[in-house]
């Protein structure tokens, strides 16, 4: 069985389908990012899972506590080598507007450090993402998750 986080939903077959792969025994959804107006619908098939509210994701919004330094060379050549990627990402939306290229950096560097602490701290096997990762923090999470050779 995967222990398994899942990266959003939007249509109610999404989370029958997820049902039906946990009675299976084919993955155990232990945390969700999902958007905070969805979470009633969670609560009432997934109580036990951990959820992160979307939102708070997208603007790196993560608990101090866990959002610490990670020095890891492998994610570390990886972000270096996407660093255009990421930063040409954050230039499409427009939150990130009237920011400098050193500051999204930092942003970056939140993300990175937060997704690789979330994975030493947790037993991940399997990411589930609802579509491609396109945001700073999805891509961000994929990135790790590829470093760590996860099932995505």
């Amino acid at each position: 069985m995967f222990r398994c986080l899942v990266n959003g939903y939007q249509y109610p077959f999404h989370l029958d389908i997820f049902k039906a792969l946990e009675k299976k025994n084919i993955i155990n959804i232990t945390h969700w990012i999902q958007r905070p107006e969805l979470f009633d619908d969670l609560d009432k098939e997934f109580r036990s899972v951990k959820k992160y509210n979307y939102y708070d994701c997208i603007r790196g919004n993560y608990p101090e506590e866990q959002n610490r330094i990670i020095k890891n060379q492998d994610i570390d050549k990886i972000f270096f080598d996407e660093e255009r990627n990421l930063l040409n990402m954050a230039s499409r939306f427009n939150y990130y507007e009237n920011v400098t290229e050193t500051d999204l950096i930092r942003f970056i560097e939140i993300h990175k450090n937060y997704w690789a602490s979330f994975f030493a701290r947790n037993k991940i096997d399997l990411i589930i993402f609802e579509e491609i990762p396109h945001l700073l923090y999805d891509y961000c999470l994929y990135l790790i998750a590829k470093s760590q050779k996860k099932k995505i």
